[in-house]
């Protein structure tokens, strides 16, 4: 689940990672609330969960008061990427010397870090435009306290000697909040280093395991989630229909947003999209997937399932054993639908090694299982 800009903010804030001061508002009273308290001049930017706000007109600077609220009467109520704005979130605008990148992800062998010493453009524009500009940095769960990988990165990029102490504290406690808030990933872009040396979250895309959330109250209550008395939601699956011809099963609306762009960039769509978080928190893993693929057989639209997991609160491994009986039953009753799989994560390498032995194949990442899946379609 990716959580909106503001909370992902406060979740760094916690861990002690600053960003500039600002209100979240969904109302023109809210906002000159928050212009008094913060002052000009100031940043408007609407509370999505996707990327690419600024080109969609959902990013706004504003000098003055009649200026702001100009912004906020056209973006409260609109529809960016296919989600109504409900809320705002107003920011000072910070004086910055320098943009940077700081970014990390949950892979199966542990956490892996992309430092980079341009910040604010896409980080995959620049890997292809100035490689020399990005650092990898990648630390297994032992190593999360370690200082020299990141010294060298810090070296590599060239990022200023007398601040390398204050980055490293930065990272360290980046990588704090992922372990210690089951995420899947973190990304801060830009990341504003002042002139005076502070360091300043000026976005934040923050992605949660949702199959974690049950034991994550502090995110919980950012995303305004009611509990049920065990710490979970109700529903065990959850599906949007769409009218294309691909299934998606996952975690969370933000991979699948993710999932549907790359298909839509190729001329495909979702013709359904199950989030099996819940079921995968209580444990009817295989019950609940073994639905998933009864309620996608009746459905004469769809002709590939996609099955994309990418867990780190809870283990890749224990998922995977708990799909492979389901997928072998489907094998043996020459299931008519194809079923590619994504499945990484905590314990990755015990995971690959049950699908080898049951003979699945196992996909490389995101990338690889759109294009297996585009050639079911053609």
């Amino acid at each position: 689940m990716l959580l909106n800009e503001s909370e992902g903010k406060s979740l760094l804030r916690e861990h002690g990672i600053p960003s500039p001061l600002g209100r979240r508002v969904t109302n023109e009273v809210e906002l000159t609330a928050a212009i008094e308290a913060i002052g000009l001049p100031l940043v408007l930017k609407v509370q999505i969960p996707v990327g690419g706000r600024g080109k969609s007109g959902g990013v706004k600077l504003a000098n003055s008061e009649a200026e702001a609220i100009a912004h906020f009467r056209l973006m409260i109520g609109s529809t960016i990427k296919g989600h109504q704005v409900s809320a705002v979130l107003v920011e000072q605008r910070a004086d910055l010397a320098h943009e940077r990148y700081v970014g990390m992800v949950v892979k199966d062998q542990g956490l892996q870090f992309m430092i980079g010493r341009t910040g604010g453009v896409e980080i995959e524009e620049t890997s292809v435009s100035d490689p020399g500009s990005i650092a990898i940095v990648p630390l297994r769960p032992e190593q999360t306290n370690a200082n020299e990988p990141f010294l060298t990165a810090f070296e590599t990029i060239g990022l200023p000697g007398h601040l390398w102490d204050t980055y490293l504290g930065l990272c360290h406690r980046l990588a704090t909040t992922v372990s210690s808030s089951d995420l899947v990933m973190a990304e801060i872009n830009p990341l504003a280093e002042l002139s005076d040396g502070t360091l300043l979250a000026l976005d934040a895309r923050i992605e949660v395991d949702d199959s974690a959330l049950y034991r994550q109250p502090r995110i919980r209550e950012l995303l305004g989630m009611a509990d049920d008395g065990d710490g979970a939601q109700q529903s065990v699956l959850r599906r949007l229909s769409g009218d294309g011809a691909v299934a998606l099963v996952g975690y969370g609306g933000g991979m699948a947003l993710c999932v549907s762009d790359w298909l839509a960039a190729e001329g495909h769509s979702l013709g359904a999209a199950i989030d099996m978080d819940h079921a995968i928190a209580h444990e009817r893993t295989g019950e609940a997937f073994a639905s998933v693929l009864d309620q996608i057989e009746c459905d004469q639209r769809i002709k590939v399932v996609l099955v994309n997991i990418t867990a780190s609160g809870k283990r890749i491994d224990q998922i995977v054993d708990a799909l492979v009986p389901v997928l072998e039953s489907r094998r043996l009753g020459h299931a008519k639908i194809p079923i590619v799989l994504n499945l990484h994560g905590n314990h990755g390498a015990t995971a690959k090694a049950l699908l080898d032995r049951a003979n699945f194949p196992n996909c490389r990442g995101v990338r690889d299982a759109i294009d297996t899946t585009l050639q079911y379609l053609q």
